[in-house]
């Protein structure tokens, strides 16, 4: 009684790591296309990263919370298109830097030459008009444009005249930070997307090769030169037999010959036929091929083909992990 409740136990596990395998391997199909991996970078990164700087806001309270909206807009800007035209981090950092100077520039010179409102969250008109023209002045010829570079100095002109020095300062320090991030995970992990995401080149590609037809040796090695790209790579050979019996036969014979291990099967008793015994020397043969010449190790499984061949395979690609399904196809020519 307590070992068959175990083994449902058992065998609910193994039904729910499928799915959650499955899960796993749908949402990484999902998020195979570089848009999508960009926007769920920016769906992560730039909110951490406001965060970061709002806990360092917290602890220091010389750090202006008017760095926030061109802090935000940048990061965006980095992250959206790491490739583009405004995702150079130098430029990033010194765009933000050069408009908070030109803003507190034009504050500087309202105060001096021109009257100023009265109100607190109140600017001149001029000194915004010369906070925008200088920025733009600036960052031209040194090509180092930045689009927040602009709302950076227009938040300028609203900074105390005691806390200038250090809101220039708090945009230095927080755009340097997100520049250093930004760099890292671009380095790291966007140019690297093809090895880090996609499954056709994972560091773990088991490769299942159904040994079917007279070029099955020929997929074989194929699959195995896939595999040997990769630390991990595994291939795994797979006979499907149409007779329960001899299916039990089989695997009984492989898991207790010479050959390839790690097929589990029940003993079978009486005498194996001529057939049976071929099959299992050939796969064999080809397992003991591909780890020698190519050096990847190989599997060999045995399913009962109860359903149709393609749904045999896709359910034994499932049960023994495989990414990838290497088979030989025909092509078709006109008369």
């Amino acid at each position: 009684m307590f070992d068959e409740f175990g083994q449902r136990i058992r065998r609910l596990l193994e039904r729910l790591r499928r799915a959650e395998r499955r899960e796993l391997r749908e949402f990484r199909r999902w998020a195979e296309t570089t848009d999508r991996l960009v926007h769920l970078s920016v769906l992560v990164f730039v909110p951490l990263l406001i965060g970061l700087v709002t806990l360092l806001s917290n602890a220091v309270p010389q750090l202006s919370f008017l760095l926030f909206p061109p802090l935000a807009s940048g990061s965006y800007t980095l992250f959206v298109d790491p490739r583009g035209k405004y995702a150079d981090p130098v430029q990033f950092v010194a765009g933000l830097t050069i408009g908070a100077a030109c803003g507190l520039g034009a504050l500087w010179v309202s105060t001096a030459l021109l009257s100023s409102p009265s109100g607190q969250f109140q600017v001149a008109a001029g000194a915004a008009v010369l906070a925008t023209l200088a920025t733009g002045l600036i960052t031209w010829p040194f090509d180092i444009e930045e689009p927040s570079a602009y709302s950076t100095a227009l938040l300028a002109l609203l900074v105390q005249p005691s806390q200038r020095l250090t809101f220039l300062g708090s945009i230095f320090l927080a755009s340097a930070i997100v520049a250093v991030v930004f760099v890292v995970w671009r380095n790291r992990f966007y140019d690297r997307r093809a090895t880090v995401l996609y499954e056709s080149t994972t560091g773990d590609d088991h490769v299942l090769v159904p040994m079917r037809g007279e070029h099955a040796h020929a997929t074989a090695m194929l699959a195995a030169r896939l595999a040997a790209a990769h630390e991990a790579g595994k291939v795994v050979l797979l006979d499907i037999v149409g007779d329960t019996e001899a299916a039990e036969t089989e695997r009984a014979m492989l898991n207790g010959g010479m050959g390839v291990a790690g097929v589990e099967a029940a003993g079978t008793d009486g005498e194996v036929s001529d057939a049976v015994r071929e099959r299992v020397e050939r796969l064999e043969s080809r397992a003991a091929t591909v780890e020698t010449r190519v050096g990847v190790p190989c599997q060999v499984v045995v399913a009962t083909g109860e359903e149709s061949a393609a749904a045999t395979t896709l359910q034994a690609a499932e049960s023994t992990n495989c990414d990838l399904i290497a088979r030989h196809t025909r092509a078709n020519t006109a008369p």
